[in-house]
């Protein structure tokens, strides 16, 4: 199966974090992951922290569930 990698889903956590979203491939495997980025002092360059996860597209359909209901429930745009 091939991930379009170059796809990536973003939006601001604060000024200096973002959290993105992505599609790739880990192992030969394809995953998607979901992990926060801040911007480094200096450079200004947005780099990986430790915070996210990065789950097999087999649980996709379950994380999107739960996402949608979590939506629902706390009634978000």
């Amino acid at each position: 199966m091939m991930v379009d990698e170059s796809e990536v889903y973003e939006f601001a956590r604060s000024e200096r974090e973002r959290v993105r979203i992505w599609a790739h491939t880990f192992k030969n495997r394809p995953v998607v992951s979901v992990h926060i980025f801040y911007r480094e002092r200096g450079t200004g360059a947005w780099k990986p922290t430790r915070k996210g996860i990065t789950l097999g597209r087999q649980y996709l359909a379950q994380l999107t569930h739960a996402l949608c209901s979590l939506r629902d429930q706390f009634g978000a745009d």
